[in-house]
């Protein structure tokens, strides 16, 4: 009788690829030959989206490579229209979030991505009716429950953005950065404030002394505040109008 045949090694079982990045417009330009505004609005757009809807984990981090390398370059970060700014943002965070622990960008684009937030973005949201004012909430969002925000120690010249950061995250909660519509910052926004600075004051290796003496006056001008209500004095110090939190982190 012959020989029987072994029956085939059954073939590897074929790992389901990672979920890539579909969007491949460009987001960058030549000199000369910038992107019309409402175009590259489009764009940032159609990208933010997906990019919302990217899982961390199920992701191909890789695919991200490209947009990540556009989203930080000065014609995005400087870019003269606040809702290119604020869009980019948007999708600066969602990338920071894919990709965390390892942010694909080296310290110079960490430090200009920082600069758009704590100069441009973080700001604006003393003024809850700014057209952009969702994106601008999602970024303020993503930096305080991703605790992307962390990353702000790790640029050069740290000190002067968490300077910057501390203040005006202070003034606004305070009401002395308040926008001319009278508008008032929702406590949703107010919640996130307080737990990025939570954040930063328990993971920062250090804090400047001039953010620690900031933190310090908080305490100092609610006890003026309060004293001042207890005797039945309504006014305050202009000089302590500033940097004065309603609640401390």
């Amino acid at each position: 009788m012959a020989p029987r045949r072994a029956p085939p090694a059954a073939a590897p079982p074929v790992e389901p690829s990672l979920p890539t990045l579909i969007f491949d417009e460009p987001l960058s330009w030549r000199a000369g030959k910038a992107i019309p505004t409402a175009e590259l609005l489009r764009r940032l757009g159609a990208l933010a989206t997906e990019l919302a809807e990217l899982d961390q984990e199920e992701t191909d981090k890789a695919s991200l490579g490209k947009v990540a390398k556009e989203l930080c370059s000065p014609n995005l970060l400087g870019h003269k229209d606040r809702g290119v700014r604020a869009f980019a943002a948007a999708c600066l965070v969602d990338v920071l979030k894919i990709c965390a622990p390892d942010a694909p960008f080296t310290p110079t684009q960490l430090k200009d991505i920082f600069t758009l937030f704590v100069t441009s973005i973080l700001p604006a949201l003393s003024d809850p009716s700014n057209a952009y004012n969702t994106q601008h909430m999602y970024v303020l969002t993503s930096l305080a429950e991703v605790k992307s925000v962390v990353l702000i120690t790790d640029v050069n010249n740290a000190d002067a953005l968490l300077l910057h950061l501390f203040t005006i995250f202070f003034d606004i909660v305070s009401g002395s950065a308040k926008a001319s519509t009278g508008e008032q910052l929702s406590k949703n926004a107010e919640f996130h404030m307080n737990e990025i600075l939570v954040t930063l004051v328990d993971e920062a290796p250090t804090l400047p002394t001039e953010v620690i003496d900031i933190i310090v006056a908080q305490f100092l001008r609610a006890a003026a505040t309060g004293k001042a209500k207890q005797n039945g004095d309504s006014k305050t110090d202009d000089k302590q109008s500033t940097l004065e939190m309603k609640e401390l982190p």
